[in-house]
């Protein structure tokens, strides 16, 4: 049922087919949808892809396949062998990103500066030409 049936019922609106000169439902059935092909399709493949990846290789089908292990260039190293990650004793992103961006000036531990320094950085640069007066706008 089409969701504007209720609208345009023709009980609900009689002069529509005096305005057509027919009922709705004949005119309906005198125009059917034609469609026309504007252009030939063509498939990119031909044959029917695998769900987990076999075949996409000639010389090693299983290359790159569900559940087939990746090329390494060195030995996998897990701390348990199987999935944790080695270097339980190594800083974690967290600490290196905070060292590397570490943004406090040991000359001053309190740092009640800082937001006047960053003003000073991003106070604007004084135009060359003067600004005109209020009344010269006007």
């Amino acid at each position: 049922m089409s969701p504007f049936k209720p609208w345009f019922h023709r009980d609900r609106y009689p002069f529509m087919s005096q305005l057509f000169g027919q009922r709705p439902a004949t005119m309906r059935r005198r125009c059917r949808l034609q469609i026309e092909a504007l252009e030939e399709r063509t498939l990119l493949s031909t044959g029917i892809e695998s769900i987990n990846g076999t075949g996409n290789n000639l010389a090693n089908p299983d290359l790159g396949s569900a559940g087939t292990d990746l090329i390494r260039i060195a030995a996998a190293a897990y701390a348990d062998g199987i999935s944790t990650p080695a270097g339980a004793n190594r800083p974690g992103a967290r600490a290196i990103s905070n060292a590397l961006s570490d943004q406090t000036d040991p000359s001053n531990p309190s740092q009640e500066e800082e937001p006047v320094r960053l003003h000073l950085r991003l106070r604007p640069v004084p135009r060359s030409r003067p600004r005109p007066h209020a009344r010269q706008l006007r």
